[in-house]
Formats: structure tokens, sequence, C-alpha cells
């Protein structure tokens, strides 16, 4: 005969078993939640940081492409003053970009975003004329400088004062640097003057707009 378990048991034995196991059950749901809380507490913790990091590294990425923008826009503005300005300003007017409450707000508007093609149209014309001043005196590259801050400043848009000023740093500096490069190449190039320049005015063309739709993605 095979033998149950519950074989040689009282059935008193039995009942307190089973009472055991019925008093265990109302204190068993509450220490599981408890422990279930006390989880999910501890993994919310352990996450956050982690979450933290990931917007700042987001923030800074943010941040680190506008500088480079600022400085892509501020070498076009070396190469040609008035273009990286017209660029902008046609963006600001098509809602590509975003200058209000800025210190370059008055890029936006339709007055600037005419005034500064008609510039940029005329800088294109007179770069190839041979009575031209050399783009590396001081007036030519303060006002490289000054179109390279412009620009800066515009890409960072509505950022904190401490932004703006690096962005018109990046800015200026990289559009004194490219006026400088921009020398070199008319010089030392082995190709007719008015080619070079040609040449030239596409790249700055092509460099603006292609920065313009990078910023917009």
């Amino acid at each position: 005969m095979v033998r149950s378990e519950t074989d040689g048991l009282s059935p008193g034995a039995l009942r307190g078993d089973g009472f055991a196991r019925l008093a265990w059950r109302p204190f068993a749901a509450p220490l599981l939640n408890a422990a279930d809380s006390r989880i999910s507490v501890v993994l919310t913790g352990t996450f956050r940081p982690v979450r933290s990091l990931a917007l700042a590294m987001r923030l800074a990425e943010n941040r680190g492409m506008n500088y480079g923008c600022s400085a892509a826009m501020g070498a076009v503005s070396g190469l040609r003053a008035f273009t990286g300005p017209a660029i902008l300003s046609e963006a600001a007017i098509h809602k590509n970009l975003t200058v209000k409450r800025t210190p370059v707000a008055w890029l936006g508007s339709s007055n600037a975003a005419k005034t500064s093609a008609l510039l940029a149209a005329a800088e294109l014309v007179a770069d190839k004329l041979p009575l031209t001043p050399r783009r590396t005196n001081a007036a030519g590259l303060i006002a490289r400088g000054v179109s390279g801050a412009i620009c800066g400043m515009a890409v960072v848009g509505r950022g904190r004062k401490k932004e703006l000023v690096i962005g018109a740093v990046v800015g200026a500096t990289a559009a004194m640097a490219s006026a400088w490069l921009g020398y070199q190449y008319r010089q030392r190039v082995k190709l007719p003057k008015f080619v070079a320049a040609i040449l030239e005015d596409a790249v700055a063309v092509s460099a603006g707009t292609a920065v313009v739709r990078a910023m917009c993605r």
C-alpha cells in the first residue's frame, strides 16, 4: 500500500498547518508589495543619473553643433562679408531660423533681407575689380569680424548671454581666419583671377546654404 504524506498525522496537526497557511496570507501581500515598491525606488534612483547624463550629453551636443555652425557661418563671412548675413536673414524670413528676442532680431525683417542681399550681390561684383582693397587690411578684417559675430549670434539664437558671447567670438574668429586663408588662396592658386574668384563665391554661397539646411533638420 502506498503511504501518503499525511499518513501518521493527526487531524489537529493538519488543521494547524492549514491555519498557519491561512494566517500567513494577509501578511504576505503587503510584504510583497513593499518589496516591489522598494525595488522600483532603487531602480528609479539608479537610472535617474543615467537619464540626467543623457540629457546633459544631448544639450552639450546641441551647443557643440551651434558653435560649429557659428564657426562655419563666420568662415563664410570671412570669404564674403555680406553673404553670411544675407543667407541667415533669408532663413529668418522663411522661419528656418529664430532670431526674435536676440541682439540680431533685425535680421528677421524684410528690409534687412533685401538690403543684405543687395550688399552681398554688390560685393560679389566688387570682389572682381582690380581696385578693390585687400580683405586683410584693418578695415576689411574688422568688417568681416563684425559680420562673423553677427552670424555667430544668429546661429546660437535665443540662448543665454554667455552662449551668445561665445557664438559671437567663435564667428568673428572664424571670419578673420577665413579672410586670411581666402586671401592666400587667391594669391597662390594657379588659376585665372576671375575663375579663382568665382570658385570662392561658389564655396561661400554653397557652404552657407549647407549650414542653414543642417540647422533645419
